[in-house]
C-alpha cells in the first residue's frame, strides 16, 4: 500500500509511533496500535487500523524505536489491483474457483482488466482492454462481461479484478500490503473508493480507523 492522497487536506498526514519491540515492519504494510506500539495488522482485519507504515524495520531493532505512519482516517491510499487465472469461460463469461466464496451480485459494477492470455491460449484481446462486470454468480465463482470477447476466455488467461466501489471485499496477503480475493473476510477493515484502471491500482480507505473513520 502507498499513500496516495487524502480526502480533506492537500497534504498526507504522518506521524510517529513507538514500534513493537521484537516485531518487523515494512513500508507499504498495513498497521495497527496495540498496547501504545506499532504492530502488523492481521490478513483477515476487522478492528481498526492506524494507517499506513512509511519506514523499514527488521525485528532486531532498538526497544526504543519509532516508526512513522500514515495515520489520517481520511487518507486514501493505493494497491495493485490483484490478478485472477481463468479456470473457464466463454465470450461473455470467466469464471476462477481458486476465488473464495462471494456472495452473488459481490463483484456487479466492477471491472475487469485483461492482462495477459495463457502460454498456449489464442485469446487475442488487447492486454489492457477493461469490461465491466454486469453479473457475478457465486455458485461457479463466474464473472459475466458487459461487453462480449472476439475470443472465449480460456484456463491460464490472467485479469486483474476491480471490485465494485464501495465495497470491501477479500483479506490483505501475507506481507499485508495489497488486497487478494482468495480470501473473504466479513467486515473487512478496508474498502474501495476508487480505480485506476490504466494503471492497474485500487484505491481504498479505512472502513474502520482509530482515529474514527472518515470515509463516507
Amino acid at each position: 500500500m502507498n499513500p496516495y492522497t487524502d480526502k480533506t487536506s492537500a497534504l498526507i498526514h504522518d506521524s510517529r509511533y513507538p514500534a513493537a519491540e521484537g516485531v518487523a515492519l515494512h513500508r507499504g504494510q498495513v498497521v495497527i496500535l496495540a498496547e501504545n506500539t506499532v504492530k502488523p495488522a492481521t490478513a483477515q482485519q476487522t478492528g481498526a487500523i492506524l494507517g499506513i507504515c512509511l519506514d523499514n524495520l527488521d525485528a532486531g531493532h532498538a526497544a526504543d524505536a519509532m516508526v512513522c505512519v500514515a495515520d489520517s482516517p481520511s487518507t486514501i491510499f493505493t494497491c495493485d489491483a490483484p490478478e485472477i487465472t481463468v479456470t473457464s469461460g466463454t465470450t461473455s463469461t470467466v469464471s476462477d474457483t481458486t476465488l473464495a466464496t462471494f456472495t452473488d451480485d459481490a463483484f456487479t459494477g466492477g471491472a475487469l482488466k485483461f492482462i495477459r492470455a495463457a502460454a498456449s491460449g489464442t485469446n487475442t484481446t488487447a492486454p489492457g482492454t477493461v469490461y465491466s462486470v454486469s453479473d457475478y454468480t457465486a455458485s461457479n465463482k463466474t464473472f459475466t462481461l458487459g461487453s462480449t470477447l472476439s475470443v472465449a476466455a480460456a484456463s491460464g488467461d490472467v485479469y486483474q479484478v476491480f471490485p465494485p466501489i464501495g465495497t470491501s471485499l477479500g483479506a490483505l496477503n501475507s506481507t499485508l500490503d495489497a488486497l487478494i480475493l482468495t480470501t473473504a473476510t466479513s467486515n473487512f477493515a478496508l474498502r474501495v473508493v476508487g480505480w485506476d484502471t490504466q494503471a492497474g491500482k485500487l484505491l481504498l480507505m479505512a472502513n474502520v480507523h482509530l482515529y474514527g473513520s472518515k470515509n463516507a
